[in-house]
């Protein structure tokens, strides 16, 4: 899989990410802070991991060219990320 220049996070590391907030009840900041990456970066991949599993966590090249994308807020997360991208 390619990734782009700037990604901090592979595949594996974000499936253990969205396993730091979804199996051990890791806060989105806390996990965040520990991966080096943004809060909203944590929703967005938790969000993806509940609704698609591990694929869900590979790079949608169309959902980067959106440029009217919804924001992921920490009620999205807990809602089960209904709707989000």
């Amino acid at each position: 899989m390619d990734y782009h220049q700037n990604a901090r996070l592979t595949i594996h590391s974000r499936e253990r990410l969205a396993g730091r907030v979804l199996a051990e009840g890791c806060t989105l900041k806390l996990a965040a802070a520990s991966f080096g990456v943004s809060a909203k970066t944590t929703a967005k991949w938790v969000c993806r991991y509940r609704e698609l599993g591990p694929a869900g966590l590979r790079v949608s090249p169309a959902a980067c060219q959106r440029p009217d994308r919804r924001r992921v807020t920490i009620s999205d997360v807990r809602n089960g990320c209904n709707g989000v991208e």
